[in-house]
């Protein structure tokens, strides 16, 4: 995928959500139902994401301690749909859950989405500490995902083509080893996208996620995208390299030795 410099937030992205549905009667397609298609997108990157931001905290240059609650607020909405996220989700001026990641802290203590917890409550739930690197969905039928340095974009229309979660990791793994190789502020490297594919497989690794299974998913996706079922020679390629690379780390894994660098 690429290396872009692109700075986003909830509200740049959402924009892009609401001017695909801000006209419900032409697409069938209500602006209920967008929020909703939305929020599932962003907790399975969420979901997906997490055990790589957790597991490789050590090696990312900055970290954040997580509780797994996602904010959400009136002003990171246009001002225009702000009456449908209000009467919706009963969102307001003042912060609430938006949601929460399953299996985090914040999981584990019972919140939920629409929640107002106090801050005692807060203080009460423990954190995590992760990779500062923001995961965002822009909300776009292009098939990309992309590093930024300090986030990692990935499109709905990847997540809609891209059924299979675990090779899902893989993408947002290799985006993430161009941000941890610094690669945004460094895009001239050579073979960068091969240094990233690699780095890819032991950070999968390092947080116990099947990098085979992940693999051999790409692989049948891009054979069922190929003219025929034939892939082209770079990708016949690419996957050749990621099957070594998966077999160096299993090399690694089994004999004990650390996987990075």
């Amino acid at each position: 995928m690429q290396i872009g410099k692109m700075k986003a937030s909830l509200r740049i992205l959402l924009c892009g959500v609401f001017l695909l549905g801000c006209n419900p009667a032409e697409t069938g397609v209500s602006h209920r139902d967008i929020l909703d298609d939305y929020k599932a997108l962003n907790i399975r990157v969420g979901r997906v994401s997490h055990p790589l931001l957790v597991a490789n905290h050590d090696i990312c240059d900055q970290t954040i301690d997580d509780n797994g609650i996602r904010w959400h607020q009136l002003e990171d909405y246009p001002e225009d749909l702000q009456p449908v996220a209000q009467s919706y989700w009963d969102v307001s001026e003042t912060r609430s859950i938006f949601y929460v990641l399953p299996g985090s802290e914040a999981d584990k203590a019972g919140l939920k989405s629409g929640d107002r917890p106090s801050d005692s409550v807060l203080d009460e739930i423990g954190t995590e500490t992760v990779c500062r690197y923001a995961v965002l969905v822009s909300y776009v039928d292009e098939i990309n995902a992309y590093a930024t340095g300090n986030e990692i974009i990935v499109t709905s229309g990847m997540l809609r083509s891209v059924e299979n979660d675990k090779y899902l990791a893989l993408i947002l793994s290799h985006e993430m080893s161009h941000n941890v190789l610094g690669h945004v502020d460094n895009p001239d490297v050579i073979d960068i996208e091969d240094q990233a594919d690699q780095a890819a497989i032991k950070l999968m690794a390092r947080a116990g996620l099947d990098f085979e299974e992940a693999i051999e998913s790409r692989e049948q996706y891009q054979q069922s995208s190929a003219n025929g079922g034939q892939l082209p020679v770079t990708e016949k390629d690419r996957i050749a390299k990621f099957k070594s690379y998966s077999q160096s780390t299993k090399s690694k894994q089994s004999k004990g030795e650390a996987v990075w660098p």
